[in-house]
């Protein structure tokens, strides 16, 4: 079973729906998607439309989102947020509407995606009280709200996300690229497409500072899901993301980190000796030998 694994990485999940687009024009189709935070998102969304078609309406619904939209208000809120003693930043609300808006209405439901498209989808999120991963999509009931907005509980930004009665927080906290999820769910070979932490003297500012301290936590973690699953025995096609010079909460940007991702799924796709099941086929071989040498 072929699995794509989509870490997490806030707008910068722009990148990784313009590299799903080269994957699948390339005609390689996974039978898993899993996701944690931006990678849910992504994960939860091409499922339900798992085609050129659905990634390109992907790849808009990056171009579309607003800042406003995802919840991201202006300064004097956030303040007023902190005088208060809220528990975060900024509100969810309009995150989960959002994300309503953009469903399928007739699919709400982890097993819905599976009856209807065939696909199995799995989000990670991190319960409050027992501080242990979660996995959504191993109930059949799991709701795709629910995982999508647990997973993207990233704190102070966003607060835990309450299902039935227990909080959570975004996956990445203890799996930020959840090769583990994949693996003992069946996945046999997997691509995992890794936005990449930023390093030192890349931000400015408070909330770049803020988004590097979360990358020393989760670099380790990468390193050692990559080689736990080379242990296992799991082929891993490691396909890195790096941002470019775009703050990490710049939705206006969303175009050229879509522009990055494509670029890099290409280089990925060019590597000698490349197999990857279903593909990358023929057809786009030779598509890409043309468009090389602009023929």
């Amino acid at each position: 079973m072929l699995a794509f694994v989509l870490s997490g990485g806030g707008n910068y999940g722009a990148m990784q729906a313009g590299a799903l687009r080269v994957l699948l024009e390339a005609g390689i189709k996974p039978q898993m998607l899993v996701g944690t935070s931006a990678g849910a998102l992504n994960a939860i969304y091409l499922a339900t439309d798992l085609s050129v078609k659905g990634v390109h309406k992907l790849e808009t619904l990056w171009l579309q989102a607003k800042p406003t939209e995802v919840g991201l208000t202006a300064i004097f809120e956030v303040a007023g947020n902190i005088a208060l003693r809220k528990e975060s930043l900024f509100s969810n609300k309009k995150l989960q509407n959002y994300l309503k808006q953009n469903l399928p209405a007739d699919i709400k439901t982890f097993s819905d995606l599976q009856k209807k498209h065939r696909v199995t989808v799995y989000t990670t999120a991190v319960g409050v009280s027992s501080s242990k991963l979660r996995v959504f999509g191993d109930s059949p009931e799991d709701t795709l709200i629910d995982g999508a907005m647990s997973s993207t509980a990233l704190p102070p930004y966003y607060p835990p996300w309450k299902v039935d009665d227990q909080q959570y927080i975004d996956g990445g906290a203890l799996a930020k690229l959840p090769l583990m999820v994949a693996v003992k769910r069946g996945a046999e070979e997997i691509i995992a497409l890794d936005v990449r932490d930023i390093v030192a003297g890349e931000g400015e500012g408070m909330l770049d500072t803020v988004a590097f301290a979360i990358s020393l936590m989760t670099r380790q973690q990468t390193d050692n899901q990559l080689r736990w699953a080379k242990n296992k025995g799991v082929k891993v096609h490691y396909l890195p993301l790096k941002p470019e010079k775009i703050r990490f909460w710049d939705f206006s940007q969303a175009k050229i980190l879509v522009e990055s991702g494509s670029k890099e799924a290409e280089k990925f796709l060019g590597q000698p000796g490349l197999r990857i099941p279903s593909g990358p086929t023929l057809k786009y071989r030779i598509s890409k030998i043309i468009k090389d040498k602009n023929i």
